[in-house]
């Protein structure tokens, strides 16, 4: 029943996503954060690693200079993590960030909310 109510909850606000907002959220969530030196990297990576930390129900799986894991889900809507420090060459480097949930109707909030809150973190000043 519990299953039900949730499933029910995640459609109604889906219906309800506008089309603006849907498309400023995609706009940053898709931004490239993209670091070109030394220190740069090492801010835009420790505020990769303290957002993972305040904001996934997740434990971190594994961290190195590179990549960022959290447990992931079964069957829940609370998303899992995935943070990559994919080197471009020339000492730049791209921050990407993946989230995904257990739960075949989507993740509460949405994989896009929290890619956006993510990319809006890391590229603070």
């Amino acid at each position: 029943m519990k299953k039900l109510i949730l499933i029910l909850g995640l459609l109604v606000l889906a219906s309800c996503v506008n089309p603006e907002k849907q498309a400023l959220l995609s706009k940053v969530a898709n931004q490239s954060i993209i670091c070109g030196t030394i220190d740069d990297c090492e801010v835009k990576w420790g505020r990769s690693i303290l957002w993972i930390t305040q904001n996934s129900h997740w434990k971190i799986r594994q961290q190195t200079e590179q990549l960022i894991t959290t447990e992931g889900p079964l069957d829940s809507t609370e998303a899992a993590f995935v943070v990559n420090k994919i080197p471009l060459g020339g000492g730049k480097y791209q921050i990407d960030i993946q989230a995904a949930c257990g739960n075949p109707f989507g993740c509460v909030p949405e994989t896009l909310d929290l890619r956006a809150d993510f990319v809006q973190f890391v590229l603070s000043k």
